[in-house]
């Protein structure tokens, strides 16, 4: 079960009688959207399911959502776990959390008035909303901080008992090249899938998107079709298997189209308010990094530890935002290699960057400028989306 086909009829059925539909299976896969309220237990608690296995990513649920999606099931023979040990560093001090919360509009009753000299805006930081709002948001981050370490530790304070595996280094890098040989024919297979798809033209298009709109499935070829469609009229070139390719499932899609927000200038507040908030954060980080005026971006600025220190101040002043806008915290690192944290903001926006070695005094440093190449490639697609769109 997941959030895709969680409202089917069928599946509906079946988490209505789970406890007597889940013996017809040998195995039930399900994602977070199966969370509280679903209770398997069976007569006299007898353990009818063997085993209960979970996999969890990082910064996706905490400690205590992946604690209940483990005990849907009670009584199993045994539960078996792997959480990543990735570690991060979220603002957790609610004050900030606060600020950011009432500047942010979240809860707009938390806004007073101006103040009279300077217009300042005031708020009540004893808001009962604002105040609970920022304890829940502090405890989530402080839970995704340590998501591993907090689990373990909650599951023994339960009374658990938590039995470490040792990592097999063999098995571990067997499974990682398999992992890569997997996920390189998939993609092989979706890029041959998209080639082959059915060139369907706007009428179709509306078609199968109603059809989706009312909980029907599409076939395997109507959502080819569909991204076959998606991907021409968004590149304004007909399928190949490089721009399939260079596409990556829509991710470079959307790095173009937060681009073209980005050199736009003042964002649309017509746009979704997280978009709007992360076209704005975006531009100003740029700009603090010397690399972007009002619409455009300079390949010529070389970029250095010390002509980023006031991208340092501004990523330390927006940490709190970043956390929320991004759903990602700073590196740890930020202040002492800011062109890595840099890098990872630019990458939002398809922007690469090209890294060049000079000797002084038998030192090496790196000097880092934005890369031409890459960028030439992206205006070329906005440029001709919008001699396109003007066209038409």
């Amino acid at each position: 079960m997941t959030s895709e086909n969680s409202a089917k009829p069928e599946v509906a059925e079946f988490l209505t009688n789970i406890k007597t539909e889940i013996l017809r299976y040998k195995i039930i896969l399900v994602s977070p959207a199966m969370g509280t309220g679903i209770d398997i237990t069976f007569p006299e608690e007898v353990s009818h399911v063997d085993g209960v296995y979970g996999l969890f990513e990082a910064r996706i649920n905490t400690h205590f959502d992946i604690d209940q999606q483990l005990s849907r099931v009670r009584h199993p023979k045994y539960v078996r776990v792997w959480i990543s040990p990735e570690l991060f560093n979220f603002e957790t001090e609610v004050e900030p959390i606060k600020q950011e919360i009432a500047e942010s509009e979240i809860i707009p009753e938390v806004l007073t008035g101006y103040s009279p000299i300077g217009g300042m805006p005031d708020y009540n930081w004893n808001d009962p909303y604002l105040t609970l709002y920022g304890n829940i948001l502090a405890a989530q981050r402080a839970s995704k901080n340590k998501l591993r370490e907090n689990f373990i530790d909650l599951r023994t304070y339960n009374g658990w008992i938590v039995e470490p595996i040792e990592p097999n280094t063999e098995i571990s890098s067997s499974g990682s090249d398999h992992a890569k040989q997997g996920e390189a024919l998939r993609q092989a297979k979706h890029v041959q899938r998209i080639l082959d798809a059915e060139v369907i033209d706007p009428q179709q298009v509306d078609e199968l998107m109603r059809k989706a709109d009312v909980g029907k499935s599409l076939s395997n070829g109507e959502k080819d079709a569909l991204e076959r469609y998606f991907i021409e009229h968004f590149y304004c070139l007909g399928a190949s298997r490089e721009l399939i390719t260079k596409d990556n499932e829509g991710k470079y899609r959307q790095q173009i189209q937060m681009f073209e927000r980005v050199i736009q200038g003042e964002p649309d507040k017509a746009l979704k308010e997280v978009v709007y908030e992360r076209v704005r954060l975006l531009r100003e980080l740029y700009q603090s990094a010397g690399i972007f005026t009002d619409s455009s971006f300079d390949t010529s600025t070389t970029l250095t530890s010390e002509r980023l220190k006031s991208f340092i101040a501004v990523c330390k002043k927006r940490r709190v935002k970043i956390d929320r806008v991004f759903g990602s915290p700073l590196r740890n690192d930020y202040a002492s290699k800011p062109m890595q944290q840099l890098s990872l903001f630019l990458g939002m926006c398809g922007i690469k960057t090209v890294r060049k070695a000079t000797k002084k005094n038998g030192i090496k440093t790196y000097n880092y400028n934005i890369a031409d190449a890459a960028l030439g490639e992206i205006q070329e697609i906005v440029t001709r989306r919008k001699s396109k769109r003007s066209y038409s």
